[in-house]
């Protein structure tokens, strides 16, 4: 055994402990406490480290909602790419036997939507992080507007009356 641990590996030595030392995959927040107490974290710490936790929860939960709509705005993309191209590549058949023409359309287009694949799943860090937070500023701002709106206009269901 070594004498002295860095802070990672006592963290990651800790957590094994307590996984291995109890089949409980939730504990009450007096145990969280009671744990932190008997490793000499005072109370502000613990309630200090829980808020950074659950700031943290909280941005996961968003990057995951904006990476899903990221996805979802991209596989849009290749769906209006595969219908108008079909349906482009279709009428040039039709028409004169080949697909001359619709390939002009075609090729520029594939083109544009794997550089659009490469910049939704492979962003620079920076990239990303502009993007997140404008669309953060977003969300929250329509967020901001739909409560202002529900405060100062009546709800349609009393409109019906």
């Amino acid at each position: 055994m070594a004498d002295r641990y860095n802070l990672e590996d006592v963290q990651e030595i800790l957590q094994r402990a307590i996984a291995r030392s109890t089949t409980q995959d939730e504990f009450s927040a007096q145990q969280l406490q009671e744990m932190a107490a008997e490793l000499g974290i005072t109370t502000e710490q613990l309630q200090a480290a829980e808020t950074d936790w659950r700031t943290l929860q909280l941005q996961r939960q968003d990057q995951t909602e904006f990476d899903q709509r990221r996805w979802q705005r991209w596989q849009d993309q290749a769906i209006r790419f595969l219908v108008i191209n079909a349906g482009l590549m279709a009428l040039n058949w039709i028409t004169s036997q080949g697909l001359g023409w619709s390939l002009y359309v075609l090729v520029p287009w594939t083109i544009g939507l794997v550089l659009s694949f490469w910049q939704t799943w492979k962003p620079t860090p920076e990239v990303y992080e502009k993007e997140f937070q404008s669309w953060r500023r977003q969300r929250q701002l329509r967020q901001s507007l739909g409560r202002w709106i529900d405060r100062w206009l009546p709800p349609a269901r009393s409109l019906n009356r």
